[in-house]
C-alpha cells in the first residue's frame, strides 16, 4: 500500500516536472511546407527512411562492422548488447555527424539549440529471454528528441513500428507508466502504422515523441543468422537547453558517454564543446563534466 502511494506520488511529480520543461523548449508544427523536402517529411510524419545512405562496401570496410574485434557488453536484464567505441575521423559515426543535409534536417526540426546527446553501437538478437519496455507501444518521456538508426546489416525479424503523424501530439503526462499507450489509443491511429526494417547502409530518423515500439521477437525458431540480429549505430539529438533543465532532475537525456579521438576535427559538429573533457587519448562528451581544455 505504501509503495503504491509512493509510486503514484512520484509519477505525479514526474508528469508535472517533465511537462513544464518540455512545454518550455519543444517546437510543435503544423503541416506547412519548408524549403527542405526531408525536413518537411520529418515535420509532417515524424520519421523518414533514407535508403543507401552508405554503400554496402562502406559499411563492411568500417572496423565497427567486424564482429571479431567487438567486445559486446550488457547487463543480465537487457535485450541489447553494446560495444563502447571511440569515434575516429573517417568512421561511419563521424560521417553521420559531418553530413550537412542530415544536420540541416535535425536543426530544422529541433531548432538552433539542437545538439548531439549520445552515440551507441548496439546489437539485438531475436527472441531474447529478456524483455524491454520499448517493446510496448509508447512515446519517450522526454518530449521531442531525434534518434537516427544507422543500420549495419539487413534484418527482417527485428524492426521498428511507428504511428505516422503522432509526433506533434502534446502529451499531458510523462512518467514511464503514462508513456506506455493503451490498446484503444493505439487503435485510434492504427491506420498510420508503418514498419521500418533494417537494410544495410540505410538510416531511419524518428522523433521519439511519436508513438512507436521495437519488435524483437516472433514465433520462429531461433537461429544464429544475420536475419535474427540487428546491428546499428544509434544517435540521439535534442535541444541542449532542455537537456540541461532535465539534468537537474534526471540523466535520461543530453550529452553523455560519447568518446571522440583527439585526431577528430570537432568543428561543424552538432556538439556543445562545454561538455568535452580532455583525457589522455580522447575527449569524453558528457553533461556530467565541464570543459577542461
Amino acid at each position: 500500500m505504501i509503495s503504491s502511494i509512493k509510486k503514484l506520488l512520484h509519477n505525479k511529480y514526474i508528469d508535472y516536472k517533465y511537462k513544464k520543461i518540455i512545454s518550455k523548449h519543444d517546437l510543435y508544427y503544423d503541416e506547412s511546407s519548408t524549403d527542405n523536402i526531408l525536413s518537411n517529411d520529418l515535420k509532417i510524419n515524424g520519421c523518414i527512411y533514407i535508403n543507401n545512405f552508405f554503400s554496402k562496401d562502406e559499411i563492411l570496410s568500417d572496423e565497427i562492422s567486424n564482429d571479431r574485434k567487438i567486445n559486446w557488453v550488457g547487463n543480465s536484464t537487457s535485450v541489447k548488447k553494446i560495444a563502447p567505441f571511440i569515434i575516429n575521423e573517417g568512421s561511419l559515426a563521424y560521417k553521420i555527424l559531418k553530413n550537412k543535409e542530415l544536420k540541416k534536417v535535425i536543426v530544422d526540426y529541433l531548432g538552433e539549440n539542437a545538439k548531439l546527446d549520445y552515440i551507441e553501437f548496439q546489437k539485438i538478437t531475436l527472441n531474447s529471454s529478456n524483455k524491454s519496455i520499448s517493446e510496448k507501444w509508447h512515446y519517450d518521456n522526454v518530449g521531442k528528441r531525434i534518434k537516427v538508426f544507422c543500420y549495419l546489416n539487413d534484418c527482417k525479424n527485428i524492426y521498428t513500428d511507428y504511428l505516422i503523424k503522432t509526433n506533434n501530439i502534446y502529451h499531458k503526462k510523462y512518467s514511464i507508466d503514462s508513456s506506455r499507450i493503451s490498446e484503444n489509443l493505439k487503435k485510434k491511429y492504427e491506420q498510420n502504422s508503418k514498419s521500418f526494417f533494417p537494410k544495410i547502409g540505410s538510416i531511419f530518423i524518428l522523433d521519439t515523441n511519436g508513438y512507436h515500439r521495437g519488435v524483437y521477437r516472433n514465433d520462429n525458431e531461433l537461429k544464429d543468422t544475420q536475419e535474427n540480429m540487428r546491428k546499428m549505430i544509434l544517435f540521439e539529438f535534442s535541444n541542449i537547453e532542455k537537456s540541461k533543465s532535465f539534468h537537474r532532475t534526471s540523466n535520461i537525456i543530453g550529452p553523455r558517454s560519447t568518446y571522440f579521438d583527439k585526431s577528430v576535427s570537432l568543428d561543424d559538429l552538432l556538439i556543445d564543446k562545454n561538455y568535452l573533457t580532455d583525457f589522455k587519448n580522447f575527449y569524453l562528451y558528457d553533461l556530467n563534466f565541464t570543459r577542461s581544455f
